[in-house]
């Protein structure tokens, strides 16, 4: 029964056992001495509220004691450390009737530093590396109480964050919040073992963690206590692949990102052909796979000729086509495997653009090609927006070459450009 369950917990070394039954039907309310002049709830009831119930008994204080302090008290009451954190003593007085009055002497405090705590005039007690109570003297001329702090290292700890993505360069602060059992304890950052590999990045004594400036990296920031360890996987920049003969090219990141993403593909043998011609039915695969939650396989038949159904870019076409993306050749051709031209690339985009609700910036302003006669007039409007809005952009020689083919790393550069607009 209850009364044997106390009598096990005072065995246990408890002196005061309260009997908290149920979700909201008891709440404790407690006049903390020196701060609080009126009872507040400490207690949390599971119901958030206290329950309605029929019959109470109410239990009233009356009056109130003069300005003359008799009693010391000392917050937070009997906190948990860590060995080697802070915590920060407030002391306050009371009267005798333990309502707050004001201080009428300096406050002092001190600690038996043979165990390794400290604690300065102002309050702030530092655990030594003994385990158990440590208790801090606080004197007020002739006023005194004893404070409790409760020093353990049997701890579990969690850091702000489970996985980190950082941009290349940047940093990242982490911290960890430590727990003895289910109970909060003063913990600090630079108790902890803060270690990386290498090739991510570095980080201090402190949680602080500052990324490599080179992207597409991954790797593991760990944190350590007294043989616990918490591991955070990390990535700097957009994850990316590399093909065997992308490795030198200057669009590999384009493409090794895109690829990590699925966005782009292979051809067979780790290659990824860079500067081949793109098909059209190519690019707009690859435009198909920025859109997320797209499902060409839904797609309604465009009714195609060219494009028969157990072709593998069979389904792109039909989305493309339903989507306002692309449009035949005539209406019965497609030309799947034709080049796609640079100027068809630019409509292409826009289209998407527009079908995807995606708003084009304009950081480019106007640009003049010395071969804009040459742009289509179908073409010209698209030409303009998905230049200006940064996708594309002319050649050294100012020319655009509209109806010139786009190579495979040329497709990849833009696509990686459309997908970073926020």
């Amino acid at each position: 029964g209850l009364e044997d369950a106390a009598w096990h917990l005072m065995e246990l070394g408890c002196s005061t056992i309260v009997n908290m039954d149920g979700g909201g039907s008891t709440v404790m309310a407690v006049r903390a001495g020196g701060i609080n002049s009126r009872a507040v709830t400490k207690n949390s009831p599971s119901g958030q509220t206290q329950r309605n119930t029929t019959n109470g008994w109410l239990v009233v204080y009356e009056g109130h004691g003069d300005s003359t302090a008799e009693h010391l008290h000392s917050y937070p009451s009997q906190p948990l450390a860590m060995p080697g954190a802070d915590i920060q003593l407030q002391t306050y007085a009371s009267n005798d009737k333990y309502e707050p009055v004001p201080l009428r002497n300096r406050v002092t405090y001190s600690v038996d530093t043979n165990l390794g705590h400290t604690v300065d005039g102002n309050g702030l007690f530092t655990a030594g590396s003994a385990i158990g109570i440590a208790e801090i003297e606080v004197d007020s001329g002739d006023l005194g109480t004893t404070a409790q702090v409760y020093v353990q290292n049997g701890i579990t700890f969690t850091p702000n964050v489970q996985n980190l993505y950082i941009e290349p360069g940047e940093s990242f602060d982490l911290d960890v919040t430590a727990k003895f059992g289910h109970a909060p304890i003063a913990s600090r950052d630079s108790l902890f073992i803060w270690t990386c590999d290498p090739v991510i990045g570095t980080i201090d004594g402190d949680g602080l963690f500052q990324a490599t400036d080179e992207s597409g990296l991954s790797g593991n920031i760990q944190i350590e206590y007294n043989g616990l360890q918490q591991t955070i996987p990390v990535q700097v920049g957009a994850p990316s692949l590399d093909f065997a003969d992308t490795k030198t090219h200057w669009a590999r990141h384009y493409i090794g990102r895109l690829a990590a993403r699925g966005i782009v593909s292979g051809m067979g043998d780790n290659s990824y052909g860079p500067d081949n011609s793109l098909t059209r039915a190519q690019f707009l695969t690859i435009l198909a796979n920025t859109v997320e939650g797209s499902d060409p396989t839904q797609a309604a038949p465009a009714g195609f000729k060219d494009v028969p159904a157990q072709e593998w870019y069979y389904n792109y076409v039909n989305w493309g086509f339903a989507q306002g993306i692309v449009r035949g050749i005539d209406d019965v051709t497609f030309a799947p495997n034709a080049k796609v031209t640079r100027e068809q690339m630019a409509i292409m985009l826009d289209n998407l653009a527009q079908s995807t609700d995606l708003a084009l910036p304009a950081t480019n302003g106007a640009v003049s090609f010395t071969d804009a006669a040459s742009i289509s007039p179908w073409a010209a409007g698209s030409v303009s927006k998905i230049v200006a809005a940064g996708l594309m952009g002319g050649y050294p020689d100012g020319k655009y070459k509209p109806q010139g083919n786009a190579t495979r790393a040329e497709a990849a550069t833009v696509v990686y450009q459309l997908v970073s607009i926020p």
